[in-house]
């Protein structure tokens, strides 16, 4: 049948098959097979993604991935083969690297070929033969290299042509590898005009980005980002852009790993202990092994375990630095950075003697930073003099791992040439397959034919440069003030829980008191005639509706006394205008003197025995006033706390707010009225025998809580 009609009939059945699932078909074809599609594959793919760039061919010399014709020619084949609505294209964001005279070329991202570029002493320029930059560099065996550079400016060329044809759908290929100006031009409306993306493609900054080169699991910053600029301009005779040059590159960090030995040693570390139980256990095993490990700590479990820490070096084990409280340091400042490496390094003096200059970033990859933020702390550890330890091989020891399957793993990568520091973990979880699996590893691995080695004979420093003495006073002084801290740190410990304890027994003897008082029966109220006190101040947008429900409430003989107290909105004019002919409500105007002067002023108008007193942003429930004044009923009540609650509890702070009015207005007061101490009749909604207040001489000025001042008055007065 041939390869065309082997393909056809794949595609047929694929079609087939979609259609069944209902799902969509997608075919990622290159821009070569797009202008000369043998079988026309758009009639069973539901999507086409059309590559905008080619692969170099075997053998070939250096060549650009794509140009401008090339690109339209394809393009517009593409639209008509297969249509504009069903076609993505692909814009190519990469660089090739040649070696000159080599084999095929290196894909890498950008901001690599930017920082090789920088490195390598190379410039960029406008390849006159493409519409792309390229630029030529040596590295460090002497090789000449050539780049070709797809970067933001050859995408808002493609983009050109793509939106000139109809086509709305574009990607970005490969994802990750793209100059972050890509986004820039994506961003841009059509009507952008040649001048301003000239202005905004010529800043380019790729501090985001990571460089790695060398091998080995040390690193260290051999580069700092650097903003680029980019010489941009109109190609001739055309609306299409190019590359000029730059007048300065830009750089992304720059990090050399170091100190892989390609010899068969294996040096092995432990992160996140001392734990109390797991390392004195895995001591014993490289005791009887004779094996030497580091071990790379965590302050505070350094804090809780000091005899472990002492044993380790006591031992002739390295120890490491992981911080003091295993932050992640890319979301810290500097100075936090600081005082967590500061801290750490005074504890181990002062308990071991000596200090350290190795360190393991708490949460780092095992091949190093990712993002130019996780890059960051790595300027710190070096100002202080630490060498950075990644990893080689990590297995996944805090997982569902067996004994056996860590052995298998290391085993594996080792064989696979991945370096030679392992990480294991004596601490922060269920160790039980670490402990299974150290003894098994060690004599496996020898005879394997491998040796264990200090990370100090790893990089052939001595031991006394990895770990200097630090036993002067300032380190026995130091002793003191973490034993201090220590000590103060288990006191707070039974404090919080002495706390916690206290707070539950305290809710439970609420709850019971609560439940003990029972519900009142909601018995007929013999008060016949209530005034309503209402004191505002700047409250025009709820005073109308808050004396609304106050007239609509099922007691039918109520006063209302509307106190403005100063207010300088139009919370006087809102009040009379709406109220002014209405013979129940009152309203009384005076400067400004406060809560408690307002109620008072008013208080010798009252002509009823009873005063319920709420806010101007209270809104009553229509029964609310007949159940509050019900318990007047008997003579010896002087007042009656109300039920408030959050009419709206939107957000997290309106929920809390009603968490706290239902446990502080309900279940405590409830259970304050068996012993006779309700402590608060809350000035939002409560009701006052007047009698009652006028014996205790009104309202109190002297704090801000006049509610609480009047109540604890006649608590007093009986």
């Amino acid at each position: 049948m041939g390869l065309s009609g082997d393909l056809d009939a794949l595609l047929g059945q694929l079609d087939v098959w979609a259609d069944r699932h209902s799902v969509e078909l997608c075919l990622i074809v290159p821009m070569e097979f797009a202008q000369s599609d043998p079988i026309n594959i758009g009639k069973n793919a539901d999507v086409i993604i059309m590559e905008g760039f080619s692969g170099p061919e075997p053998g070939m010399e250096p060549s650009a991935p794509v140009s401008n014709e090339r690109f339209e020619e394809a393009l517009k084949a593409a639209v008509a083969a297969y249509g504009s609505e069903k076609l993505v294209v692909a814009i190519g964001t990469y660089a090739e690297d040649w070696t000159l005279r080599g084999p095929a070329p290196e894909r890498i991202p950008f901001a690599e070929a930017m920082h090789r570029i920088a490195l390598g002493g190379g410039a960029v320029s406008h390849d006159t033969d493409s519409p792309l930059a390229k630029a030529q560099y040596s590295n460090t065996p002497g090789q000449q290299h050539l780049v070709y550079i797809l970067d933001a400016v050859s995408a808002y060329n493609q983009l050109k042509s793509i939106t000139s044809l109809g086509v709305r759908q574009v990607g970005v290929w490969p994802l990750g590898y793209e100059d972050p100006g890509v986004w820039d031009v994506l961003a841009m409306p059509e009507t952008t005009s040649s001048r301003k993306a000239i202005e905004v493609l010529s800043r380019v900054s790729i501090n985001h980005f990571v460089s790695f080169e060398g091998t080995g699991s040390y690193m260290r910053v051999i580069s700092t980002p650097r903003n680029g600029l980019r010489q941009v301009s109109e190609a001739d005779g055309t609306d299409m852009l190019r590359v000029d040059g730059y007048s300065k590159l830009p750089r992304p960090y720059g990090i050399q790993r170091y100190g892989k030995s390609f010899a068969p040693v294996v040096a092995l570390t432990f992160d996140d202990g001392p734990d109390e139980d797991i390392t004195p256990r895995i001591l014993d095993i490289l005791s009887e092994k004779q094996v030497p490990a580091a071990f790379f700590q965590i302050g505070m479990n350094i804090i809780k375990s000091p005899d472990i820490a002492r044993r380790i070096v006591a031992e002739g084990h390295e120890i490491g630095s992981h911080t003091f409280s295993h932050p992640r340091l890319e979301n810290r400042s500097e100075l936090a950075t600081q005082i967590e490496l500061n801290a750490m390094q005074r504890l181990l003096a002062s308990l071991t003697g000596h200090r350290t200059i190795l360190f393991r970033m708490p949460y780092g990859r095992s091949q190093g930073p990712l993002f130019g933020d996780e890059a960051r702390p790595l300027l710190v550890l070096e100002e202080n003099g630490y060498i950075s330890v990644g990893s080689d091989i990590t297995p996944r020891d805090w997982e569902d791992l067996s004994g056996e399957d860590i052995v298998q793993f290391v085993r594996k990568r080792l064989a696979e040439g991945a370096g030679n520091v392992v990480v294991l973990h004596d601490a922060g979880g269920d160790r039980t397959a670490t402990l299974e699996a150290l003894p098994l590893l060690i004599d496996t691995l020898r005879a394997d034919g491998y040796d264990f080695v200090s990370l100090g004979e790893l990089l052939n420093v001595p031991k006394s440069t990895l770990m200097p003495k630090d036993d002067g006073v300032r380190a026995w002084f130091d002793g003191l003030t973490f034993v201090f801290v220590n000590a103060l740190g288990h006191v707070l410990y039974w404090v919080f829980w002495a706390t916690v304890a206290l707070g539950a027994t305290r809710a439970l003897v609420l709850l019971a008191l609560a439940n003990w008082r029972g519900r009142r029966s909601r018995s007929e109220s013999d008060v016949r005639a209530v005034t309503v006190l209402i004191p505002a101040f700047n409250e025009e947008e709820g005073i109308v509706e808050s004396v609304n429900t106050v007239l609509e409430s099922d007691l039918a003989n109520l006063k209302v006394i509307v106190v403005d107290d100063g207010s300088v909105d139009d919370t006087l004019q809102k009040v009379t205008q709406a109220f002014g002919e209405d013979s129940r409500v009152t309203v009384v105007a005076q400067p400004n003197q406060g809560k408690w002067k307002a109620l008072n002023n008013v208080l010798p108008q009252v002509q009823t025995d009873f005063v319920v007193a709420i806010d101007a942003d209270t809104v009553l429930a229509p029964d609310a006033i007949d159940l509050i004044v019900a318990p007047f009923a008997d003579r010896d009540v002087g007042a009656v706390a109300g039920n408030v609650r959050v009419r709206r509890a939107r957000g997290i702070l309106g929920r809390l707010q009603s968490i706290e009015y239902i446990v502080g207005q309900n279940i405590d007061r409830r259970a304050a009225e068996v012993y006779g101490g309700i402590m608060v009749v809350p000035g939002a909604i409560g009701a006052w025998r007047v009698a009652a207040i006028r014996k205790v001489g009104l309202y109190s000025g002297q704090t801000l809580a006049e509610d609480a001042d009047l109540t604890v008055s006649v608590l007093r007065a009986g």
